[in-house]
């Protein structure tokens, strides 16, 4: 058995053969065996940051981040949908930059998982 696991999710799970349009089994996501999909490099980065929605502040950390978007965790359940934009502030990186949330997923009762595409890149 092979432990795969899911590159939406960050779950593991174990398997004969991960094969192309197998969904996970926590998120539904479909695994795709070609090469690695994304444009940009992406570096683990572990950083508090928040979103800026309105006049809501939603707390959140960073998974990873690349010149194009960022992956981040969230503890609170956010009233975020795809496709909408927030600005996100990293203090730590002196970074504010406004983003559009392309997908968000439940990783259990008080965790969520999602990606932000950043509106401008920022320098690699």
């Amino acid at each position: 058995m092979e432990k795969v696991i899911c590159p939406n999710c960050g779950k593991a799970s174990y398997t004969a053969s991960p094969q192309a349009n197998a969904p996970c089994p926590y998120c539904g996501h479909l695994f795709q065996t070609e090469e690695e999909r994304r444009c940009e490099p992406r570096r683990r980065e572990r950083e508090v940051l928040v979103l800026l929605l309105n006049s809501e502040v939603i707390p959140a950390r960073t998974v990873d981040i690349s010149p194009r978007g960022i992956g981040l965790e969230l503890r609170e359940n956010p009233d975020l949908k795809p496709g909408q934009q927030v600005v996100l502030d990293i203090h730590s990186l002196r970074l504010r930059k406004r983003a559009q949330l392309i997908w968000l997923c439940s990783q259990g009762e008080r965790a969520w998982r999602g990606g932000l595409e950043f509106l401008e890149t920022i320098p690699a």
